[in-house]
């Protein structure tokens, strides 16, 4: 089914891809190069997983209007919400090899290509969403950028998607320890699945795709999507316990194809980048002022929710940050400095 899946993605990239080029009236480009029409137009398609609903695509496709008419028509943006290009690894790689111009993609997906990104798979490393957004926008975001670029891609921005939360069917989730023996599905992140085995959960990785299932035949006793994915995946209906743990920043990059970037006139470049950068402030807002609404929906539906003081938060960062030296290869004096901002932020 999976291979099917991955099949049809691609067949549905190659045909927007062709189409693209028959439309512009341009030949195949290599290596993502972008070749502008007979009348100096250019086409960018950008994909991502989220829904129709989500704020990504509200904020993506305001990103295309303004591109649109920021350069009169000349750069065109068509936006693939929900999975039509690909999952996240299909779209990382549909991205690299310049099948598709953009994508959105969610950081904990790039670790097989940009093993550094882990580090953002770090229990707690950004506790806050004022203090992700300060490190990731400045100097210490940029440095971490520079191993996404080196695999291909021009990094146009950090962006987000709400913090992650345990959930459950065993019990409600107050301080580390009651963690201990549920099995908890996560995403292929190794930093999060040593976290908890060093607390005594059992955690599983497995796609997102066998989530729901997983949870109502009791493979799994829990999950650890945020409020707004636990919800609007409805996954709330097959759960019992919620606990606003925000273990895990939710963050992600908006990525172009390095080799596209660099053929595009300045002008255009200058454009795009700082529609980028509005694309990514309007999709924040929007996460921001929606999470609270998707709590309390869970909430509503039956679900018991646990909003947790300042003190028990402190217990789970604790517990969080003990495993910030158990995870290998990750670029030391870059986390150091992360590490060291946040206490400074914190203070």
């Amino acid at each position: 089914m999976k291979k099917m899946k991955r099949l049809l993605a691609c067949m549905l990239t190659l045909m927007i891809g062709l189409a693209s080029l028959t439309a512009c009236g341009g030949s195949p480009a290599e290596g993502g190069t972008a070749d502008a029409a007979s009348d100096g137009s250019y086409n960018i398609k950008i994909g991502f997983m989220s829904p129709n609903t989500h704020p990504w695509t509200t904020a993506a496709n305001e990103f295309a209007e303004k591109v649109q008419e920021r350069t009169e028509g000349k750069v065109s943006v068509e936006v693939y919400p929900a999975s039509t290009l690909g999952n996240g690894p299909e779209l990382l790689e549909s991205t690299q090899n310049g099948a598709v111009e953009m994508c959105i993609v969610a950081t904990m997906q790039m670790s097989s290509i940009v093993p550094q990104i882990q580090m953002l798979d770090l229990p707690y490393l950004l506790p806050t969403t004022a203090i992700a957004e300060e490190i990731l926008d400045g100097e210490l975001g940029d440095r971490l950028m520079e191993y996404v670029n080196a695999a291909g891609y021009k990094s146009m921005c950090w962006t987000d998607n709400d913090y992650r939360c345990f959930s459950n069917n065993t019990r409600p989730l107050i301080a580390p320890e009651d963690l201990n023996g549920i099995k908890m599905r996560i995403p292929e992140t190794p930093a999060l699945a040593i976290w908890l085995e060093m607390i005594g959960a059992v955690p599983t990785m497995m796609s997102a795709t066998e989530l729901y299932t997983s949870l109502q035949t009791g493979v799994v006793d829990g999950q650890d999507n945020g409020a707004m994915l636990t919800f609007s995946d409805n996954y709330y209906e097959t759960l019992k316990y919620f606990s606003n743990t925000n273990h895990l920043y939710g963050s992600s990059l908006v990525l172009m194809n390095n080799s596209y970037w660099e053929s595009l006139p300045a002008e255009y470049q200058t454009i795009i980048q700082e529609e980028c950068y509005n694309m990514r402030d309007s999709a924040r807002a929007m996460i921001a002022e929606q999470v609270d609404g998707y709590i309390q929906q869970i909430a509503d539906s039956g679900v018991e929710v646990t909003m947790l003081t300042d003190d028990q938060l402190a217990a789970w960062v604790e517990s969080g940050r003990a495993v910030y030296d158990k995870v290998d290869g990750l670029d030391e004096d870059l986390l150091n400095d992360i590490v060291a901002k946040v206490d400074e932020l914190m203070a």
